[in-house]
């Protein structure tokens, strides 16, 4: 798998009720995805596994909004007030490309 992490932001933190409920979402898919891989192990049905994967495909996109919405609240604010726009436009666009190429 590969981490995207283009401007790493020591000292700043995601919001706490944003990290808990990102913890629990993902803790949540880890279950789906291990339960595809066992329904593939035993020869399930083949829309049957599509549509698990779709469900997975569907949270993570929901994780990721709640990401974003906790990182425009706290990262992004920081860097406008502090004078680093250029940086959090460039950053936001280069989440957006990424974002079009896994729609």
């Amino acid at each position: 798998m590969i981490y995207y992490n283009p401007t790493p932001l020591i000292g700043i933190n995601m919001l706490n009720t944003t990290k808990k409920d990102t913890l629990r979402r993902m803790k949540i898919i880890r279950g789906q995805v291990n339960s595809i891989i066992s329904m593939i192990e035993d020869d399930t049905y083949c829309a049957d596994i599509m549509t698990q994967s779709l469900a997975v495909q569907n949270a993570l996109k929901q994780v990721n909004a709640k990401l974003l919405e906790g990182h425009l609240q706290t990262c992004v604010k920081d860097q406008m007030r502090s004078g680093n726009e250029d940086k959090a436009v460039k950053e936001l666009m280069s989440l957006f490309q990424l974002s079009k190429k896994n729609s």
